[in-house]
């Protein structure tokens, strides 16, 4: 019986909120989530400086990429080595690839943008999509403030790891 009093109480309580919210609960700001769906979609960690991140707008809308900033975090530091500020506009459903300055021309020709410096991981290093107004993470690559310590310094097994590969989200997906 008491358990049905403090029942009754809680549903009382809510109803008298839902009712002083003119019927309807709060709402998230559609800007809350307008970037739910912007990801690092392809890591390409190849030999020397062949190397270049893919971000994908999986949202519904284009994105201004003045917004957002790419970041470096090496070695397991838990604080960015180095970062890019984005620019442009990214329309749903597109890609925009960064790569390394140096990388060969295969890569390059590709990129919207070359980077030697944020674009300059080896494997064991954390990469994240932030927000520029609040330094958010949209989405991260690796795990920022931790160094693999596996042998060769690599995110992932020896089957399926970051070293001189390139790994895709599609693969989460197979």
């Amino acid at each position: 019986m008491r358990k049905t009093r403090i029942f009754l109480s809680v549903l009382l309580v809510l109803s008298l909120l839902v009712s002083s919210l003119g019927g309807r609960l709060p709402k998230a700001s559609a800007a809350t989530f307008a970037d739910d769906g912007f990801i690092i979609s392809e890591y390409i960690e190849g030999s020397s400086n062949n190397k270049a991140i893919e971000l994908y707008n999986g949202t519904l809308g284009s994105i201004d990429l003045a917004g957002y900033k790419l970041c470096l975090y090496s070695n397991g530091s838990a604080t960015a080595s180095a970062t890019l500020v984005l620019s442009g506009t990214l329309v749903a459903g597109d890609t925009y690839v960064i790569a390394n300055s140096s990388a060969a021309v295969a890569i390059t020709s590709i990129a919207d943008v070359l980077s030697s410096t944020v674009i300059n991981f080896n494997g064991d290093d954390a990469v994240s999509l932030d927000r520029v107004a609040d330094s958010s993470h949209v989405d991260v690559f690796g795990q920022i403030g931790f160094r693999p310590t596996v042998p060769g310094s690599y995110w992932g097994d020896t089957t399926l790891n970051t070293l001189n590969h390139t790994r895709s989200r599609r693969e989460q997906c197979l």
